[in-house]
């Protein structure tokens, strides 16, 4: 069990911490003095590891078989132990008879953990979540007898899990989108001007120009606005992010944009 939490923490904490070290990168990209002999073999460099979906499988894997031994000692449990999770001992009482099922409650887990590993491979928009807080939401008061514990405990872990699919997306995107980056910066300094269009990159700076994680469609670009973008989550183009703040444009979900500030 202690393995296979291990996993899950550290396919998450890579994703977060990958995430951190190319929003440094981004912003000394603005600054630097360094000139495309040093700053090409970056491009290659920052994509040489990329969040692979296998990754995020096997943490969801983890992730069940952590849930699912957590959920045999939840019926017998020592006070102790729950604390240690985030439930309050006096509440221990729920997760006796009908109100907590362990059985059904690993099989419900199980069949959203499947649909989750499935769903990983295609890209955001084609993906089938579990719908958890609709098949959870009657949890109490009507449905307490009838595993509204289990059913509690699914809906605060699966949505959860389906968002970790959301940080992976986002990581990928953030490489991509630092790539581009990184080549628009090596264009500029070698022609004193960006490029009209991210074609123009290839094959002196880019092998090929990165695709959009979101859509399977190449990043979009625009040498007006200096932005490179995403189509993000509703994929549809709306020219990108209307946030004013750097950060904020990253970190919009409706259209990631990374703004060219060189």
């Amino acid at each position: 069990t202690l393995e296979q939490a291990r996993i899950c923490c550290h396919y998450l904490i890579g994703l977060a911490v990958k995430s951190a070290a190319i929003d440094v990168m981004i912003r000394l990209l603005n600054r630097t003095n360094l000139g495309p002999a040093e700053l090409k073999p970056l491009i290659e460099g920052v994509g040489r590891h990329p969040a692979h979906p296998e990754g995020l499988q096997d943490a969801y894997r983890a992730e069940y078989t952590l849930w699912a031994s957590l959920t045999d000692g939840l019926v017998a449990a020592d006070p102790r132990l729950l604390e240690g999770i985030g439930i309050n001992p006096w509440s221990r009482h729920f997760y006796r008879g009908p109100y907590f099922r362990p059985q059904q409650t690993k099989r419900l887990l199980a069949e959203d953990m499947r649909t989750l590993i499935r769903s990983v491979s295609l890209l955001p928009g084609s993906r089938e979540g579990p719908n958890a807080e609709e098949k959870y939401r009657e949890c109490f008061p009507g449905a307490l007898f009838t595993n509204g514990a289990g059913k509690a405990i699914l809906l605060w872990l699966v949505p959860s899990m389906e968002r970790a699919a959301r940080v992976r997306d986002m990581a990928e995107l953030s490489v991509r989108a630092l790539q581009t980056l990184l080549a628009l910066k090596c264009f500029q300094n070698d022609r004193g001007r960006l490029p009209g269009s991210l074609e123009e990159l290839v094959p002196a700076y880019l092998k090929e120009v990165p695709l959009d994680p979101f859509d399977g469609k190449p990043l979009r670009y625009s040498a007006e606005k200096k932005i490179v973008y995403s189509v993000g989550e509703d994929l549809k183009d709306s020219g990108g992010s209307r946030e004013e703040d750097v950060g904020e444009a990253r970190n919009d979900w409706g259209e990631p944009t990374f703004r060219i500030e060189f």
